[in-house]
Parts: C-alpha cells; structure tokens; sequence
C-alpha cells in the first residue's frame, strides 16, 4: 500500500501539469504549484508514518528509515531555499515598475538598494518563486519516499503511459486539422501540440518520456531474462516510444529532434539488442517487428506533411545563411548578446525571477530592432543558462547547482543501474536543449525534469554498494 501511494501522490501533480497547459497560464501555474505543495506535505507525513510503522515492525524489501533522512534532505536544499528566501526579498526591492500589465510595457525606474536583490514585478516573480518553493518541497518528499524498486518503476509507468496517452490523442489532433489543442483549447500560437502551447517545451517531455521507456524496457529485459519469460513489457514500452518519437516531427520541434537523434539510435540499437539475444522466441519477435514496421509505416504516412515543412524550412534557412541574409538563427544569437548585456548589469544578484522578458528590450541589438521600431520580443532568452544568469546573477546560478551536484557526491558509492543510466539520459538531452531553447520555461517540463532526477538517484541509492578490491580497483559488493 506504502508503495503505491508513494507512487500516486508524485505522479498526480506532473500529470496535472502536463494536462493543464503546462503550467504556462498564470491560473494553472497556480494550480500546479499548490498541487506541488500538498503533494509535498502529504508525502513528508507519508514518510512520518512508515518511520513510526517501521520502528515496530522493520520492512524487509525497502532502504531502512531513520531520523536522520529528512535532516540531511533538507540540508542538501538548502541553497535552494536561500535562493528563494533572497528572490522573495528582491520583491520588496524593485528596481522598476512596469507602467502596464503587459510584458512590453514601458518601465519606470525606481529608487532601490542596488546591492541587494532586486526584481522588475514583484506579482510575477512571488508566482515563479512560490512554484518553486512548492517544487522543493515535492522534491524533498519525493526522496524521502521513493525507498523501492517497485515505487520507482510504478511511478515512471505512469507517467509513461500518461505520456503516451497524450501523444496519441496530440497525432489525433494534428492529422485531424485541428485549430484548437486536444480540439478544446484556444492556443495563441500554431506551434502547439496536445497541451503544449510551444513545440520544443512538448519536445523536452518527449526527451524525458523517452528516457523512461528505455529505461523501463531494459530493466523489465533483465528481469524477464532472469525468470527466463518472454519481456511482454519490455515490447509494449518500446512500441510506445514509436508514435512519442513521431510526435516531435508532427510538432515540426528541430531542436527537439537533433537533440533526440542520439537517443533514437540507441533505442533501435537496444531493440536489435533484445531480439539477438533472445533467439528462443524468435518466433514472437518477428511478430512484434511486423507490428512496429507497420506501424513506423502508418506514422510516416500521418506526419509526412510536416516533414516535408521541416526539410523545406531547414533548406530556406541553409541558403539565407549561404546568401549572408539575416535569418531567424542571427536573431536569436543577437538575443543571447542581449542577454548577456542584462546580465553585465547585475552580476552578482540578476534582476529577479521572471524579469528577463522586461529588462530585453532596453538591451536589444540593432539587428533585433523591427521596421516599426520594435524590438523582436523574446519573453526567453532561448538559452536557460544564460537567462539564469540574467534573472539570478552568479549567487543564483551557484545556489541552483549545489543541491544536484551534493545529491551526485552523496550517491558516488553507488553503482548505476540500467535505468537510472536511461533516466539520466533523458535528463542530459533535456540539459543539452536548453542551451539552444528554454525548456524549463515550462513549469511541467521543469517539475517533470527535477522529479525523474531524484528518481534517478533513488534507484542508483538502492543499487548495490560499490567497494575498493584487494588491489585498490574498484569491485561491486554483491551482499544482499
């Protein structure tokens, strides 16, 4: 029972998220980060409770509670806490004052501490520091209580299939023609897909969902082998990583897709992989090939269109660049100078969460500058690292680092697993798109990103211990 309502309590809020546009719209960012919140809450008492059950009755198949976790949790958080307390103080110390409530409005300078904190719209900044908030908190029940094998792979099969729902009603949607996401939902923009209002923040879920499959279909392999049955599971995960792979070109996400081309030749290698090595079903396998070519056919034939509109956008764009035109790829490293000059103003404290999309147009180069003598709004920098630096300074930066890299030195003694290894694969081709896009400007793929992380290192934690050989190397303790 612990397990499963482990596993319930951390899948709900990020499918919530996903399903409710992301969290892009100020009314579901809210919902999203109450529902973190509570979550969070109830998995701390969660772990309450299996601490006061297991001092009467130890488990057998789970890590050992102790007092000693949430003290050591939290302390691994608290640099994010302190980057939060600190934006929370900057929203007392603007810097400017927005003349309206749109994002391109006129600022007025203000008096302020210019050694302190600082933000631009103290509303905006508490909504973005508030969620995380509520996601540290989440995140730290997550660690306390992801203690089994089983929880884990619980938890990434729902939101896999979750994952795998929403890909198949988006195709649905997309060969259907329709205007609206999921045919319910007005979307200001043509580069959505399903609940996703832009294209790479659903390219970035697929890296992830993508990670999970594998991940689930090499672990379920190992299993399966070691009972000596055939890894039905193993063929469903992997016949589901198909359309999700698909769904990036009906997208028309290019980013998404470069960066999801290393991922796919590992996953094809992994399926040739499971059917060398288990020549005894033969038989089953052929069925299951015919199946996904048939299937890979049917894709092909639903997402040619937006193929084509990917290669014909990709040729347009090689040959301005050929010409020496300005295209869209100069516009945006014109954005990432731009960023860097609002950085170069604040470097120790930035500007205050969600203060990049005010502070651009007052940097932007000339060749940003429209005809109308506009800039080209950018509400992101298209570069996460740099627009972290632009809204926190170096202090955020160095605080946002230290919780990840203090959870990785504390689980060095641990070997990795096959799916960690897969998770962690997802999470590197999330990383590596945010250097050209901004998928943690989406707060479920933010969420989604942070919670596959201490899942990651949860099922790394219960792996068996590495220790030094008789020579000095490295061995692995097989004791139980």
């Amino acid at each position: 029972m612990y397990t499963y309502l482990a596993a319930i309590l951390l899948f709900v809020p990020i499918a919530l998220g996903v399903w409710c546009v992301g969290g892009r719209r100020e009314w579901s960012l809210q919902l999203l980060t109450q529902t973190l919140l509570w979550a969070g809450i109830l998995l701390h008492l969660l772990f309450l409770f299996r601490l006061y059950g297991e001092q009467r009755h130890p488990a057998r198949d789970s890590k050992p509670v102790s007092w000693y976790e949430p003290l050591t949790v939290w302390a691994i958080l608290v640099p994010w806490v302190a980057l939060i307390l600190l934006g929370w103080k900057g929203t007392y110390n603007p810097a400017y004052v927005p003349l309206d409530n749109t994002l391109l409005s006129p600022l007025l300078p203000l008096e302020h501490a210019e050694r302190q904190p600082t933000t631009i719209n103290p509303v905006r900044s508490r909504l973005y520091l508030g969620f995380h908030a509520a996601l540290t908190v989440f995140l730290a029940g997550a660690w306390l209580t992801l203690r089994t094998r089983r929880a884990i792979r619980l938890l990434l099969a729902l939101i896999l299939a979750n994952g795998a729902l929403l890909t198949v009603l988006g195709i649905a949607a997309k060969a259907g023609g329709s205007e609206k996401m999921l045919w319910l939902i007005e979307s200001h923009t043509r580069s959505f897909f399903a609940t996703i209002y832009y294209k790479n923040h659903w390219g970035g879920l697929i890296l992830l969902w993508v990670g999970i499959g594998m991940g689930l279909a090499i672990d379920a392999w190992r299993r399966s082998r070691a009972e000596e049955r055939t890894p039905e599971f193993t063929l469903a995960c992997l016949i589901l990583l198909f359309p999700m792979l698909t769904s990036l070109i009906m997208a028309e996400a290019r980013a998404s897709a470069l960066v999801a081309i290393p991922l796919t030749f590992l996953f094809v290698g992994g399926l040739l992989r499971f059917g060398l090595r288990s020549r005894q079903h033969l038989l089953g396998y052929c069925a299951w090939l015919a199946i996904i070519v048939s299937m890979l056919g049917a894709l092909w034939w639903v997402a040619h269109p937006q193929a084509t509109r990917m290669y014909e956008r990709s040729e347009r764009q090689l040959d301005w660049l050929v010409d020496g035109e300005s295209i869209p790829f100069n516009a945006r490293i014109s954005a990432y100078r731009s960023t860097l000059s609002v950085f170069a103003e604040r470097p120790v404290w930035g500007w205050g969460a969600g203060s990049f999309a005010y502070l651009y147009p007052l940097h932007a180069e000339e060749e940003l500058i429209q005809p109308d003598g506009k800039p080209l709004f950018f509400e992101f920098a298209h570069n996460d690292y740099l627009q972290l630096l632009a809204e926190h300074g170096v202090v955020g930066g160095v605080l946002v680092l230290l919780p990840p890299v203090l959870a990785l030195i504390l689980a060095r003694r641990y070997r990795w697993s096959h799916l960690a290894i897969w998770l962690s694969a997802g999470l590197a081709g999330l990383l590596l798109l945010a250097a050209m896009d901004f998928p943690f400007g989406n707060p479920a793929v933010t969420a989604t990103f942070w919670l596959l992380f201490a899942a990651a290192l949860a099922h790394r934690r219960l792996s068996t211990p590495e220790v030094r050989g008789p020579a000095g190397g490295r061995g692995v303790n097989n004791a139980a």
